[in-house]
């Protein structure tokens, strides 16, 4: 059994959908802070705490704004789920919550990218500057520290989504389990219906969150083998601050640093045609590409989807390249990309073999694929192959076990040392959320929140380091060393889900001695405990409707796009024909018949698709 010291400061990076999970299952059960009322000595006073998300939009300055949380409010319940921490600051680097859910529409390449790109030690992210029109309110767009009043103008980091983007996932699956989206919202949302849903989600916790807040160090204290050192950087008022720490978890999410792979000749082709290759994370729109020559890289849900839109308004045909069967889901609705033959306006490739010098006689902007083809006069080239794990402000100790990697992110294909995707096993008061891929990201994130509150609340306990090092290893002779180590699919998400959930219930419930009355404010009754009757915040569960879901996600997509415009108006599994009561009753009719349940035949196809799972399905949650 691995003990853990006492925690009561908690530190969380990232202000996105899982840092907000985390927040709202990390709670604070007192301050230091007077309330603004005298209360009788037998009853515990209303807690209140400091508000410390300030924009420039607000009057006031990022001092001290005090709020009662009345015992009607959700968050109440929320902040003494635990009954554990004193702390809890939030992270973001960006002016608002939603993480990489936060749209923008500039389609300019940052410092994190390079050709080729390889590494995940680029330093860290660095904003470029909003400001809103004082005429007619719009915002404006500065290069990165670019000059200008800086209290009209906001921190903006790029975000991989681009102007098209609808998600892979039925909003009722997609959804926190306690936070439906409305039911209105189209079946699967746009982005910007994400954004503003994730930006409701964070209001109860969002006096814990210190926005436009960069995270730039992250360390062990000295001489201590217990907490952890956290400087941040306000990019609003260009102040730095140092402060300790028992417990950081890390959620920034794995959407910032592109992966584009080291190609034999990419890098003087690159040279030599500045500008021609770019990541989907800074593509926006297909109008750039119209009559160009366009060679699209990647089987992943982003890299179909690209593709079906560049594809109608390219030179034709769009050369698309892939190395894995391509998935079966889209979010363009005037196609379907699937393993069909080539047409007029697509012709699918296989891997790159080279990039071409002019010098071999083949023409300008020469590529060679795998099969010996050579296309010349290319005039973009977009790679839609994934991200790299990266965290720039961590420095960990080196291991004192040569053969494992002593660096934090194994080359950026998987984040080492850890233990069931979440808890860094040399030191488990260091935590990161939703690594793995493939996934619902967003219940997923909840789960993870809740053992991650229990384990550190003391509730839950861990194993040796020797059993968690164990599992390390079972993992890696089963998936790898690289980026499949923390790829859950062929139903593991589903496994991993509920493991979470048997796991969190373990905990110990502690004995509460409280007055009875009923009233919620944290003296131990009835009001006092989670939806399930138990201290803590209950882990999301999923029935036989929501794994019937999951299982059925690409087929309930295609049926969705074939409705075309007219899909913005569909809300329901039912007006796609995907009707879970119709399903159980003809399943029960089979078994009664002898029959034996076999499933209906809109099982999704499985892929083993290794280039992206982005976002917009989310692979990862900043899914």
């Amino acid at each position: 059994m691995t003990t853990l010291p006492k925690i009561k400061r908690v530190a969380v990076v990232g202000g996105g959908p899982a840092g907000v999970a985390v927040a709202k299952r990390l709670p604070q059960e007192k301050n230091t802070i007077q309330t603004e009322q005298a209360l009788s000595p037998s009853t515990p006073a209303l807690p209140t705490v400091t508000f410390v998300s300030w924009s420039p939009s607000q009057a006031l300055p990022p001092s001290i704004h005090i709020i009662k949380l009345r015992r009607t409010h959700k968050l109440f319940r929320y902040l003494i789920a635990e009954r554990a921490f004193d702390t809890i600051d939030v992270f973001e680097q960006r002016s608002d919550a939603g993480g990489v859910w936060r749209y923008t529409p500039e389609n300019d390449t940052d410092a994190t990218f390079a050709i080729p790109s390889t590494s995940p030690d680029v330093g860290l992210e660095q904003p470029f500057w909003r400001y809103s029109d004082e005429t007619s309110g719009a915002m404006k767009s500065e290069g990165v520290n670019g000059e200008g009043r800086r209290d009209k103008k906001r921190p903006t980091f790029i975000s991989p989504l681009y102007e098209r983007l609808e998600a892979n996932l039925p909003k009722m699956l997609m959804q926190h389990t306690d936070f439906p989206f409305p039911d209105d919202e189209q079946l699967f949302p746009t982005h910007a219906a994400i954004t503003e849903y994730l930006e409701r989600y964070a209001d109860e916790v969002r006096h814990l969150i210190h926005f436009s807040t960069q995270v730039t160090s992250i360390s062990t204290l000295p001489n201590s083998s217990t907490g952890w050192s956290v400087t941040t950087h306000s990019l609003a008022t260009n102040t730095s601050r140092t402060q300790n720490y028992d417990a950081v978890a890390i959620a920034n999410g794995h959407f910032a640093v592109p992966f584009i792979p080291d190609l034999p000749g990419i890098q003087e082709w690159n040279e030599r045609n500045p500008g021609v290759i770019s990541h989907s994370k800074f593509y926006r729109r297909p109008d750039e590409f119209k009559g160009k020559k366009v060679l699209t890289i990647g089987s992943g849900y982003s890299g179909l989807d690209i593709a079906s839109q560049v594809e109608a308004i390219c030179a034709p045909p769009l050369l698309h390249s892939t190395r894995s069967k391509p998935s079966t889901l889209s979010t363009n609705p005037s196609t379907s990309p699937s393993s069909t033959p080539d047409t007029a306006t697509r012709t699918t490739v296989p891997s790159i073999r080279r990039f071409l010098d002019t010098s071999d006689g083949n023409g300008k902007r020469a590529i060679e694929f795998e099969d010996g083809r050579i296309e010349a006069d290319i005039d973009a080239v977009i790679f839609a192959t994934g991200y790299l794990y990266s965290y720039p402000f961590l420095s960990l100790s080196p291991s004192a076990n040569p053969s494992t990697p002593s660096n934090t992110t194994a080359n950026g294909q998987r984040t080492p040392q850890t233990y069931h995707h979440l808890f860094h096993t040399p030191n488990p008061t260091l935590a990161y959320l939703t690594l793995p891929q493939k996934i619902v990201p967003f219940p997923t994130s909840q789960a993870q929140a809740a053992v991650l509150a229990r384990v550190w609340s003391g509730r839950l306990t861990l194993p040796s380091k020797a059993e968690m090092e164990a599992w390390e290893s079972a993992r890696i002779a089963e998936k790898g060393e690289g980026k499949r180590f923390h790829y859950l699919d062929g139903g593991e998400d589903v496994s991993y889900l509920g493991a979470l959930g048997e796991w969190a219930d373990c905990a110990r419930q502690p004995e509460i001695a409280g007055d009875g009355n009923g009233d919620g404010n944290g003296d131990g009754d009835r009001n006092d405990l989670g939806e399930d009757g138990r201290v803590g915040k209950a882990p999301p569960r999923w029935g036989e409707k929501e794994r019937w879901m999951r299982e059925r996600v690409g087929e309930i997509k295609k049926a969705w796009v074939s409705f075309g415009e007219e899909r913005r108006e569909v809300r329901t599994l039912e007006a796609c024909g995907f009707d879970f009561e119709t399903w159980k009753r003809e399943q029960q009719e089979k078994q009664m018949n002898g029959a034996r349940g076999d499933h209906h035949s809109d099982r999704v196809e499985k892929t083993d698709d290794v280039d992206e799972y982005d976002a917009a399905n989310g692979g990862q949650a900043e899914g």
